[in-house]
């Protein structure tokens, strides 16, 4: 899916293996390119967490 995607776009074949990474500092000159991936993942999360949770707007009650 998308979230493999994602990792296999900087390398990586799992979530464990991004945050070693992110853990080890291995990463820390590429925000850039980690930053948008860390977005998928939490995007992903809290759709199976809580569906329809990007459906809500500012005027919904």
């Amino acid at each position: 899916g998308e979230v493999i995607n994602r990792l296999a776009e900087l390398g990586f074949a799992d979530e464990a293996q991004l945050a070693a990474a992110i853990r080890a500092g291995t990463l820390d000159d590429r925000a850039g390119d980690v930053l948008p991936i860390l977005r998928t993942l939490v995007c992903h999360r809290l759709a199976v967490a809580h569906p329809g949770y990007d459906d809500v707007g500012p005027d919904s009650s």
